[in-house]
């Protein structure tokens, strides 16, 4: 007959916790996966209307000061914006379709007096390791592609605007609270940025296996205990 005294050991006992502990963590995991699943099928389905929707001007749109809804309105619109690129640029460095070099923004100084960070393209490393980013183009220009809350920033995006704000503290007062991800690059040193993807990702498969590890925990948990007590000697003393 079995005996399962001695799983009520401290050693035992901490054995208990420790795999209830790791069942919930895993299962916790699980649906947090699928929820940044459903988070980017929801991103998905706001990019697919919005695409069809003419450019608007990003200027007329929105204020330096705005935030919140008014933003969030302009999350993957197609915007256009027109004025003089400034000498504020900044790289960050990063990798895209395998190839290593860094994005470029710059600003971009709007007719109505405000500003607005445009992440122009991406540039390889020269072999040396060096970036060389290309001049913007000289005089008035007329820009168009996606606008992205600053809210709502990447790292990498987020990093380059503080690179900015860092030599040019004025740039804060007057930015727009969007970045616009061109769609055409405007130099042949560069390449554009590619769009987000529009798949699911591999949220599902990772919630999958996270319910997995916990149903292996479950299941051979108990069937660990039940063979250390046919192992157990039928000994009142133990």
């Amino acid at each position: 007959m079995a005996d399962y005294r001695f799983a009520r050991r401290p050693a035992w006992i901490a054995g208990h916790l420790l795999a209830g502990g790791m069942v919930a963590l895993m299962v916790g995991l699980g649906f947090w996966q699928l929820d940044r699943l459903d988070q980017r099928r929801d991103r998905n389905a706001l990019i697919e209307a919005r695409a069809s929707l003419a450019p608007v001007p990003v200027g007329e749109e929105v204020d330096p000061d705005d935030d919140g809804e008014v933003v969030d309105g302009l999350r993957f619109r197609s915007v256009e914006a027109t004025g003089r690129y400034t000498d504020d640029t900044a790289v960050v460095r990063t990798n895209q379709s395998g190839a290593s070099g860094a994005r470029v923004f710059t600003v971009l100084a709007l007719d109505g007096g405000e500003s607005v960070l445009v992440l122009r393209g991406f540039i390889g490393q020269q072999p040396d390791g060096s970036l060389e980013p290309p001049s913007p183009p000289s005089g008035v220009v007329t820009i168009e592609g996606v606008a992205v809350p600053r809210a709502r920033l990447e790292l990498l995006s987020r990093q380059a605007l503080d690179d900015l704000e860092e030599t040019s503290p004025a740039l804060a007062a007057g930015l727009l609270p969007v970045i616009v991800q061109t769609a055409d690059s405007d130099s042949d040193a560069m390449v554009a940025v590619p769009p987000p993807e529009l798949g699911d990702g591999p949220h599902l498969s990772y919630a999958l296996q996270w319910f997995l590890f916990s149903a292996v925990v479950l299941i051979g948990y108990p069937i660990l205990l039940r063979r250390r007590a046919g192992e157990t000697p039928e000994d009142p003393d133990r």
